[in-house]
């Protein structure tokens, strides 16, 4: 961890960084008008020797989308799951939903060229309900035959949002390194 001087006051406690997309829509149909938002939320402790005020209250790594009249859609995944080092054998990700839907998959094609109808989930791990409730994958590395090097992990909630649906994504990527590679067994 690295400690960088952000603020000179306010409160000491967990708070979010946010990287945003903002994207007027032009629409004026109340059930989706006007507005596309997209967030990234990575956490960060602030230390300045004052109070302690945490929000938000959760420590999360996550992302969000937002709509007009629908409000947020937030995926996320615990700090402590995250892979910042390259993962082996069984890895077991807490994950939430903060919607009506909820969705995983790793290394989906969803932006492939062609686009292959018949391949584009990946492996798909779960797709069921959202309800805010944190959530156990269980993704075994060899099992799936996930080749050493670079994957996806998509996340994924949404609900219902006038015509369509409304989505909040977050793709977590991650290095397998697996002894033997689980692609030449």
């Amino acid at each position: 961890m690295r400690r960088v001087q952000v603020f000179n006051d306010g409160p000491d406690g967990r708070r979010e960084v946010r990287m945003t997309a903002n994207i007027a829509t032009g629409d004026t149909n109340p059930t989706h008008c006007c507005r596309m938002y997209n967030t990234a939320r990575w956490p960060m402790i602030v230390h300045n020797g004052e109070s302690i005020f945490n929000y938000p209250s959760g420590n999360r790594i996550g992302a969000a989308g937002w709509y007009s009249g629908v409000g947020y859609t937030n995926v996320y995944i615990r700090p402590e799951d995250f892979p910042f080092t390259p993962v082996h054998g069984t890895w077991t990700p807490s994950v939430k939903f903060e919607s009506t839907l909820g969705f995983v998959s790793v290394d989906p094609s969803f932006d492939a060229v062609p686009f292959d109808e018949t391949k584009h989930e990946g492996h798909v791990l779960y797709e069921g309900s959202g309800g805010s409730t944190w959530r156990t994958l269980t993704i075994d590395t060899v099992t799936l035959k996930l080749c050493n090097g670079d994957h996806r992990l998509f996340l994924r909630t949404g609900r219902p949002i006038g015509a369509g649906e409304g989505y909040g994504v977050f793709v977590v990527r991650s290095k397998v390194e697996n002894t033997p590679d689980a692609c030449l067994s």
